[in-house]
């Protein structure tokens, strides 16, 4: 898993940078906002981890412009700004998850193994709902089966037709599992 860590103070970073390592994670580390957005513009990672207050940039235009791009990865803030109202800021400008420094370490990870689980299952389900072309067929006794192709085997292997003349999705569907529950 390949992480973006933008933090400007040196101690942090190579803290986290370390400790991040150890756990397996890729860090790829900026210490500035024009560079931690570049970054996230323009590279593939898995996860953001974000600070407010930067050189160059800070969080806040730096989240706001990953989101106006339609990057979804998560992204936790990890800042010592511990106001409600920058929680707030920061959730609503788009933000999966928000820590205040100081932070303990073991929080910090448990809060990315959840946020990169939530990412993944994010994924996996733009995957199936933005693929409308995807194979859907199945083997069924060593034959391919597609409920897109399915006919209805009550009603002599005509397909079920709708008002139109076209067969319907959701007709194909049910002769389908139908097919199944024979077998």
């Amino acid at each position: 898993m390949r992480i973006l860590l933008v933090e400007d103070e040196q101690k942090t970073g190579d803290y986290l940078k370390q400790g991040l390592s150890e756990a397996g994670y890729i860090t790829d580390w900026v210490t500035d906002g024009l560079t931690g957005k570049h970054q996230a513009l323009s590279e593939e990672y898995d996860l953001i981890i974000l600070d407010v207050m930067l050189p160059g940039l800070n969080g806040w235009n730096i989240i706001n412009d990953i989101r106006s791009s339609g990057k979804t990865m998560p992204i936790l803030f990890l800042t010592a700004r511990d106001q409600i109202e920058d929680r707030v800021k920061g959730l609503e400008l788009g933000a999966d998850d928000y820590l205040v420094k100081p932070f303990a370490f073991a929080e910090l990870l448990a809060r990315i193994k959840t946020l990169l689980r939530r990412g993944q299952q994010r994924e996996d389900n733009n995957i199936i709902n933005d693929d409308e072309t995807s194979n859907t067929s199945v083997k069924i006794n060593g034959v391919e089966q597609n409920p897109e192709d399915s006919t209805d085997n009550n009603n002599n292997g005509n397909n079920t037709n709708s008002d139109d003349g076209e067969t319907t999705k959701i007709d194909n569907v049910i002769n389908f599992i139908s097919q199944l529950k024979c077998i």
